[in-house]
């Protein structure tokens, strides 16, 4: 079962929610010349993007070894977010930041060898999402080639558009994982999901038929020999599936739209490139065991059950700008939305952009404007103009706070981790069908149903594939529900858009403590005289 809470709770919590490799530089070179550059192009590469992982693993490290000792430590990430084992299990305070950018050329399913172009201004820095490069702008077109072998997504982005020149080629291909077309921005709705180590729910994410998935395509074989799991989340990282639960058998994974991208057979450690988005396992058991644990890292640890915990949030999408971005975070007790950055708004060429023209602009601030000819500019509030007819935002002088609406306890599990889904849950009284409270974000894909009793709140699981979901997403059938029933249930809308990076702060185990009465956090400290203990100090955590 997907859902950790209780089934009242949950029943509960959704009421409440209803309220340059390939810059075409025109230099023709020798076959062999052109063949070796390219060899020791790709060798680089592979370094910097060796270095930059070992750069953001040290970060992540450090941050997690909590030096100072405080009550309170944040960890930050794009995906998953690692918790340590020095997390103390329970509540936690999640945090989102925004983005907002365009994606400068048409590249969905471009063909082989097909190629996209797009005005480059000199000197800034764009993202090639296909290859994983930097590209810089020459103040003319560049010809981006798909020379991947297969029909593919691309992506440019400029990283001077979204202030994001900083980040490492590893970030960005989280961030920018997933294809959309013009321009996109962090969701403000959504939910955070909380796992423990082991990943493998085998109530939900084992396959019903026996067979196994093929290394060479990814396809499904039914075979009474073998048995697989069904397509479940993962993200870029190094796993451990022990070989009692068929870890030499192979594997395969996905991309966003579960297209095949890649396998591996023979190891029980193994590690989901960039870009992956689903992954299936095998096994050379007639079937997965109960005890079967997949979990982060190379080595085996004693087995877990699955455990999980969702957290939803409901609200408008979070922009940015070079200079400033909208965030969720927790203040008082309570999660907040700071806008720092306009709605964006039409606006002619040759605007100037100051706070005669927007009142609500912040003097030195930036703003961009996406230009509807195609590309986008940026500028600074109270100094520059626009070039062209697009759509401006810009930041704010002083942001606007408001609450965000949520439900769901924000857990953290130790050695867990917390990633962010484009997940919704919903109750609905079923009809001829069933609909959705927000057309907004139409169904794309059904994660559970169930059917409540009115008077007990008890909830039955149905079988979602059972169910039929409409062509443009705003209703489902299912055979087992009948008009007048009461309808919980969770999907997952269309994620054409950037990750946002993920704030979570747990309590330190090794310096805060549960009340075992009132389930409140605190500090303690001893004092002592002529070295004996004689009391303890103590203080909330909040």
């Amino acid at each position: 079962m997907s859902l950790i809470l209780t089934r009242e709770a949950l029943a509960n919590q959704i009421a409440d929610d209803l309220e340059t490799r390939n810059a075409n530089s025109g230099l023709i070179e020798g076959e062999f010349e052109l063949k070796a550059d390219k060899t020791a192009l790709a060798s680089s590469k592979i370094v910097v993007a060796q270095h930059e992982n070992e750069i953001d693993d040290l970060s992540r490290t450090v941050g997690m070894m909590n030096p100072t000792g405080a009550s309170k430590i944040l960890v930050s990430d794009y995906g998953n977010v690692a918790v340590p084992i020095t997390a103390l299990e329970g509540q936690g305070e999640f945090g989102l930041e925004g983005g907002t950018a365009t994606n400068l050329v048409d590249g969905a399913d471009v063909a082989i060898d097909g190629t996209v172009t797009f005005a480059s201004v000199l000197d800034a820095k764009y993202y090639d999402s296909l290859h994983g490069a930097f590209i810089t702008g020459t103040g003319s077109d560049i010809v981006v080639t798909n020379d991947s072998g297969v029909i593919a997504n691309m992506m440019i982005i400029s990283l001077t558009a979204t202030g994001q020149t900083a980040l490492t080629l590893a970030n960005l291909a989280k961030i920018y994982s997933r294809y959309f077309a013009d321009t996109a921005s962090v969701s403000g709705t959504g939910a955070w999901e909380s796992l423990g180590k082991n990943l493998f729910d085998y109530n939900t994410m084992l396959n019903p038929t026996l067979g196994y998935v093929r290394l060479s395509d990814g396809e499904f074989v039914a075979n009474p020999a073998y048995q697989c799991t069904n397509f479940f989340k993962i993200s870029a990282g190094t796993y451990y599936w022990p070989e009692d639960c068929g870890g030499v058998r192979g594997h395969c994974w996905y991309d966003i739209n579960k297209t095949f991208i890649g396998g591996v057979q023979g190891v029980k450690t193994f590690t989901i490139p960039q870009g992956a988005s689903f992954i299936r396992l095998n096994s050379t058991l007639a079937k997965i065991p109960v005890t079967a644990q997949l979990e982060l890292g190379s080595v085996a640890t004693p087995y877990e059950a699955f455990r999980n915990a969702l957290t939803y949030h409901k609200g408008a999408d979070l922009l940015s700008v070079p200079s400033a971005k909208d965030t969720y975070s927790v203040v008082n007790g309570r999660m907040v939305r700071t806008q720092s950055v306009s709605i964006p708004v039409a606006v002619a060429s040759g605007v100037a952009v100051n706070v005669t023209n927007y009142p609500l602009a912040k003097t030195g601030g930036n703003f961009v404007n996406v230009i509807t000819a195609g590309g986008e500019e940026v500028g600074i509030v109270g100094t520059d103009s626009t070039t062209a007819i697009g759509s401006l935002r810009f930041e704010l002088a002083t942001p606007i706070i408001t609450d965000v609406e949520t439900s769901g306890l924000p857990v953290v599990f130790p050695n867990g981790s917390v990633r962010h889904l484009s997940r919704i849950a919903d109750l609905q009284v079923y009809g001829a069908n069933c609909g959705i409270y927000d057309s907004n974000y139409p169904i794309d894909t059904l994660q559970s149903v169930f059917k409540m009793d009115y008077e007990t709140g008890v909830l039955t699981e149905l079988d979602i594939a059972d169910a039929t979901i409409a062509g443009d997403g705003l209703t489902f059938t299912h055979t087992g529900l009948t008009d007048g029933d009461m309808v919980v249930f969770e999907y997952n809308f269309d994620d054409a858009f950037p990750e946002g990076k993920s704030n979570i702060t747990y309590l330190n185990s090794r310096s805060v403590i549960a009340d075992t009465a009132d389930g409140n956090y605190y500090t303690w400290k001893p004092t002592i005289e002529n070295g004996v203990i004689t009391g303890w100090t103590t203080e909330e955590v909040v």
